[in-house]
């Protein structure tokens, strides 16, 4: 029989290639003899080179040894001096399991390393030692259960790793909506947006997960609302300031930015004066609907504009044409009476002349009319009564009207500018005036032709300098016509460049103009004559209509009454410091308060600067401004608003466009 001391030689020696079966010990704890060298696999397992912590190492491996354990228990390394703690794996047990584990530890040598059951306890659990590091294998996706498994995950996801699982989640901003592997959907689109069922509406974004309102520059929804859209305006709500809930504290909100409190003060509306320059010629006594003239029906319509209590306090003033040569009389029957204006004849002219350019060519006889289109015939001129403003003498008929002579008159009537420019009434205020008013209409007859031009120039040269010496009024030239020009070589074009003028200048004279027509007038293109006069005057794109075939009076009336309101809505005074001192013109701002919505209106630099939407004002002078001019756009908003309330801000610097 071969001794135990032998078999464990064999076994110190052959160590991890014998059979288990083989060294297995019978669970005696005999200590080693010789010292350092032999380990555990005998099952006495001299535990380092004293030998001393062998009998305590065998006796804690027999216990374990004898229910089958590994014996995993190191013993004392004691005074062996090395970490041998392995070498004392004692006994491997009726099984015989704890001798392989046991004869690894012996192999590692006198003195031996700690075995990896000694390497494992450096990792307080749940951590192993993967890779020499400590790792948390429940929950580290690199190392999830153990240190080989890694997890992985697919399109837009990340791998995680729980309770020692492997599971996947979608990135930010992604989610998975079809169930198959995979994050597919756009967390951020409005299709699903924050969550997979969640599909915004038409004309909304996604915005942090939810569905907003798309909202127009300068507008917002900031009751989150979206029945009632955009409902802010953000430019000009003082509580939600360029963005929601930014509170302007008792300051303005102007063009999104909360500007400065300031002094505020009621607008004070500009004196308004009218220069009217009243066609007289002989067309004026044309039957309207009513049979009667229509030098009649305009004469009512301008007495009971005056007798309005509305009228009270606006100037008024006065003028006619065409204007005869001092002396020299509407009407004659002689040479003599012409005083050197003569002679005393019909007047005639090239028929078939090219009166669609608003120009009639004067002549004496058909050779004057040889160069001018149409046909070379010098014709007198009548007058239609019931149809068109003019006939010429052997025309066949007047449109079922009567083309009557206009009698004989001194050959020229005045051309000269400063007899229109100087007034029959001079502008003074209602109702004072209305008496001499009245009285110059009543003692004016209808004569003669149309000699617009001088009579327009006359009237915005009176107007200028009745402005210049009333800085403080706002002064408008009202033209009242019923034909094109047929005098003084006025053609339509070139009086339009005078009422432009007028409307540039400074001070600035605005033009309205009101025509007097029948239908058939109207058809000829007589109202798109006066167009062009009014777009270029400034105060309305299109001519103020009285049609024959209605009442013109009323409509006349009417006519007369928006142009009072227009100008009174749109020339405000300078405002004076509460405090006295000098007005700071760069620290005005012009505020419009409707329905308890406040909106500063910006400046612009000049009435050409104007923009047709947002609007604006200007002063009439920039240097030296004296009054506060407002641009047609931002004038008619001030118009259609019921109730609205025009103020001056002070102190604050001028909001400009």
């Amino acid at each position: 029989m071969t001794s135990r001391r032998t078999i464990s030689l064999l076994c110190s020696l052959l160590g991890a290639t014998i059979a288990v079966s083989a060294c297995g010990g019978t669970g005696s704890s005999d200590v080693g003899d010789d010292g350092p060298g032999d380990a555990a696999g005998a099952g006495g397992a001299n535990a380092g080179a004293g030998g001393q912590a062998g009998k305590a190492g065998a006796a804690s491996a027999g216990k374990a040894g004898a229910s089958g354990q590994s014996g995993g228990s190191a013993g004392a390394a004691g005074k062996a001096g090395a970490s041998a703690a392995a070498g004392a794996s004692g006994q491997a047990g009726a099984a015989g399991q704890a001798g392989k584990a046991g004869g690894a530890a012996g192999a590692s040598g006198v003195g031996g390393v700690a075995g990896a059951a000694g390497a494992a306890g450096a990792c307080a659990s749940p951590k192993q030692l993967c890779g020499g590091q400590c790792t948390d294998v429940t929950s580290d996706p690199a190392h999830c259960g153990d240190c080989a498994t890694a997890c992985t995950a697919g399109q837009n996801q990340v791998s995680t790793c729980a309770a020692s699982k492997c599971g996947v989640a979608c990135k930010a901003g992604f989610l998975d909506c079809d169930g198959k592997p995979g994050c597919e959907a756009d967390a951020t689109s409005t299709d699903t947006c924050g969550k997979c069922d969640n599909k915004c509406a038409a004309g909304s974004t996604c915005k942090n997960g939810a569905c907003v309102l798309s909202c127009a520059p300068g507008t917002a929804d900031c009751d989150g609302l979206p029945a009632n859209g955009c409902e802010v305006d953000t430019q000009t709500d003082p509580a939600n300031c360029g963005v929601c809930n930014k509170s302007c504290g008792g300051a303005a909100c102007v063009m999104g930015a909360c500007g400065c409190a300031g002094t505020t003060e009621q607008a004070k509306l500009l004196p308004l004066d009218l220069y009217v320059m009243m066609d007289r010629s002989s067309s004026m006594e044309s039957p309207d609907a009513s049979g009667a003239p229509k030098w009649d029906a305009v004469k009512k319509a301008l007495n009971d504009f005056m007798a309005d209590p509305k009228s009270g306090g606006i100037g008024v003033g006065i003028q006619y044409f065409p204007q005869n040569t001092p002396g020299v009389p509407d009407s004659c029957t002689k040479d003599s009476q012409c005083k050197g204006a003569g002679p005393c004849s019909t007047i005639k002219f090239c028929k078939n002349s090219d009166t669609g350019s608003g120009t009639i060519y004067r002549c004496n006889s058909n050779a004057e009319c040889e160069n001018y289109p149409g046909t070379p015939a010098c014709l007198e001129l009548r007058q239609c009564f019931g149809g068109l403003i003019t006939c010429f003498a052997g025309d066949p008929g007047c449109n079922g009207g009567t083309c009557a002579p206009l009698g004989r008159s001194c050959e020229q009537q005045s051309c000269s500018v400063p007899l229109y420019a100087a007034p029959a009434v001079a502008i003074a205020s209602l109702p004072g005036n209305a008496a001499a008013m009245s009285a110059s209409l009543a003692a004016t007859s209808p004569v003669g032709l149309t000699p617009t031009k001088p009579a327009v120039e006359g009237a915005l040269q009176y107007a200028k300098q009745y402005a210049s010496t009333n800085p403080t009024h706002t002064v408008v030239v009202v033209l009242v016509t019923d034909g094109i020009p047929t005098q003084c070589d006025g053609s339509i074009a070139s009086i339009a460049q005078l009422t432009a003028a007028g409307a540039s200048g400074s001070p600035a004279i605005k033009s309205y103009v009101v025509g007097v027509f029948s239908q058939d007038e109207l058809a000829a293109g007589a109202k798109s004559n006066l167009d062009q006069l009014a777009a270029a005057g400034g105060g309305q794109p299109t001519a103020f209509i009285a049609d024959t075939g209605a009442n013109v009076s009323q409509q006349f009336l009417d006519a007369m009454n928006k142009i009072r309101t227009a100008t009174l809505s749109c020339d405000y005074a300078m405002p004076v410091p509460s405090g006295g001192g000098t007005l700071d013109i760069s620290k005005v701002n012009v505020v419009f308060t409707d329905g308890g919505a406040s909106t500063t209106i910006p400046q612009v630099a000049s009435p050409a600067a104007c923009d047709p939407v947002k609007g604006g004002w200007y002063y009439d002078d920039p240097a030296t401004p004296t009054k506060i001019q407002v641009c047609a756009s931002t004038c008619a908003s001030f118009q259609g608003a019921a109730g609205g309330k025009v103020e001056v801000q002070l102190g604050c610097s001028t909001i400009k466009l």
